[in-house]
């Protein structure tokens, strides 16, 4: 604690150079809220902000409905899509290629691989 307390003064410049930064960004932006452009912004603002909230919100809506329709529109086949989705990706399976004999050596071409892969999964 003694030495946090014995740091305090080294940072009194950063401090204070701190502070003066924001008093000026703080005179900049209250300076700037007094011209014509934010003030129309703010009128306009004020103007459409609840339509433009609602509009939105109902844009979001209608996205979150369609998504659902959809999932919706797939459920009743989701067992036929998986059993299938198993079958493609089950068959083809990379690790049933370690240990066969044509994919030994280092000069296995990715033709060669591909064969190994299509004779696998023909096996299958």
């Amino acid at each position: 604690m003694d030495g946090a307390k014995a740091s305090l003064p080294g940072l009194t410049p950063l401090v204070i150079g701190a502070a003066s930064a924001v008093q000026t960004l703080m005179d900049t932006a209250s300076a700037q809220m007094k011209t014509p452009f934010w003030k129309g912004f703010k009128a306009d603002l004020k103007e459409n902000v609840e339509p433009a909230i609602v509009g939105f919100g109902v844009a979001f809506g209608n996205v979150l409905k369609g998504m659902a329709g959809v999932i919706d529109a797939f459920l009743p086949h989701m067992d036929g899509i998986a059993k299938r989705s198993d079958s493609i990706t089950g068959s083809r399976s990379g690790g049933a290629l370690r240990g066969r004999q044509r994919l030994r050596g280092s000069s296995t071409t990715s033709r060669e691989a591909r064969r190994a892969l299509e004779s696998s999964s023909a096996a299958s």
